[in-house]
């Protein structure tokens, strides 16, 4: 709801509510030897999950914004806002076939209930003035953040469910598992962020513009544990991260349709999944990741702009980053180094009044520079590798038809390269392709 009080002030309030109740499907297993992404046709649309799976979610997301206008160069947006939480999990997660493909293997039985509340307050204060006689516009601003989460685990999930016959079955309910032991209260995490920022677009020349930003972070994190201490994960933990990060960049405005720019940035993330629920095996000592990109393109309009393209290329460097453990996911090895050579393109065109077509593709060079990996206690470097799940090549496309008033289709399709699962490059994962309809 908005609402105009004066002239310059504004006053918006926004609530959102969300339900969520679906049967959950985790995969389809891949006959032995894992080479080439093989798996038995009579088991496509089999799904080995428990009878009763739980994915369930609600949430509420509240938000109250003011906009005040001091003058025609600076404007004043303060948002606050509250988010709460509850997501419950109840299913059995990973399916194995034996090593004479006969019968599958059912593990990771598993339920998860998840109680969070985040509640901040983030302030953006947007200028424009001369800098240096030069015409400057200024964006900054400060965001100031509570996260509190609460994780209820199961503690079965690491041992077998059973064994069943993989075209004739009963996989009972996740309750129907003697070893399920429900939610059990296990970690609270107390996250409080608190961040300062600013952009600056300076105009150097009439066509040629020169972006720069740097943020700061400060992440406290306090974890307190409600399960038997051990080596591995002690009864509480904090650990504090003040990261920096910035970028630099160049636009210069060829015509009024076509530009090209330059980039170079800084990125900073946790070590390992997320803050709210993270472990003290995940972050350990290890310290933020850090990355760095550089980046080129350009983005142009055509065919009277009833067309639109862009195109970049980049080099990706990231440090300090974590894998998760082949042989227990539940654990992160920490990777030293990785990085990336890419290009992306885009493009959009208006064929006619009824009809649009839009597409991409994607090629991406990734590989581990510094990462050596335990095999059978012996460390093995995977330099040179490609990291799993990453496919060289992606492509979309899809077409709009406006048939009638009110009516559209789409068609679209989707291509995923081959890619690997596994660091070590030996189990390969074939491409695919997929097609999509859609009536609106």
């Amino acid at each position: 709801m908005l609402s105009d009080l004066t002239d310059r002030l504004s006053h918006t309030i926004a609530l959102e509510y969300q339900i969520e109740k679906r049967h959950s499907y985790w995969g389809t297993p891949l006959l032995n030897p894992l080479t080439n992404g093989v798996y038995d046709s009579k088991t496509r649309f089999k799904n080995y999950n428990a009878q009763d799976p739980v994915f369930d979610q609600e949430v509420i997301w509240l938000r109250d914004i003011i906009d005040f206008k001091l003058s025609d160069a600076t404007q004043i947006k303060n948002t606050f806002y509250w988010y709460s939480a509850e997501r419950n999990y109840r299913n059995v997660e990973v399916y194995k076939w034996n090593a004479s493909n006969t019968l599958i293997n059912r593990t990771a039985s598993f339920a998860v209930d998840h109680k969070q509340n985040l509640i901040g307050d983030r302030v953006d204060i947007t200028h424009q003035n001369k800098l240096f006689t030069l015409p400057a516009q200024w964006s900054m601003g400060a965001d100031f953040a509570f996260n509190d989460q609460t994780r209820y685990p199961s503690s079965e999930s690491a041992l077998a469910v059973d064994t069943i016959d993989p075209y004739n079955f009963n996989v009972g309910t996740y309750w129907d598992n003697p070893k399920a032991t429900g939610p059990i209260k296990n970690r609270n995490n107390k996250l409080f962020t608190a961040a300062v920022y600013g952009e600056n677009r300076l105009s150097l020349l009439p066509n040629l513009n020169l972006v720069t930003g740097i943020r700061v972070d400060h992440l406290e994190l306090d974890s307190v544990s409600y399960r038997p201490v051990t080596a591995a994960e002690p009864g509480s933990f904090s650990r504090n991260w003040t990261p920096v990060t910035w970028r630099a960049g160049l636009i210069y405005d060829l015509t009024e349709d076509v530009n090209v720019y330059v980039q170079y940035s800084t990125a900073a993330s946790p070590p390992a999944g997320i803050l709210t629920t993270a472990t003290f095996s995940n972050l350990q000592n290890y310290n933020l990741s850090t990355g760095k990109q550089i980046e080129g393109g350009t983005k142009f309009n055509f065919w009277d702009k009833r067309g639109t393209a862009t195109l970049a290329g980049y080099y990706i460097e990231r440090t300090n980053l974590t894998t998760r453990d082949p042989n227990n996911v539940a654990r992160q090895i920490p990777v030293g180094a990785q990085s990336t050579v890419g290009m992306e393109a885009n493009l959009g065109m208006r064929l006619s009044p009824q009809w649009s077509l839009q597409g991409n593709f994607a090629y991406v060079d990734a590989q581990f520079d510094k990462f050596n990996e335990s095999v059978g206690g012996v460390l093995v470097s995977r330099k040179g590798n490609r990291p799993q799940n990453i496919a060289k090549w992606t492509a979309n496309a899809w077409v709009t038809w406006d048939f009638y008033p009110g009516l559209q289709w789409m068609f679209s399709s989707r291509f995923v390269g081959s890619r690997f699962a596994d660091a070590a490059n030996t189990v390969p994962i074939e491409s695919h392709a997929r097609l999509d309809t859609q009536l609106s």
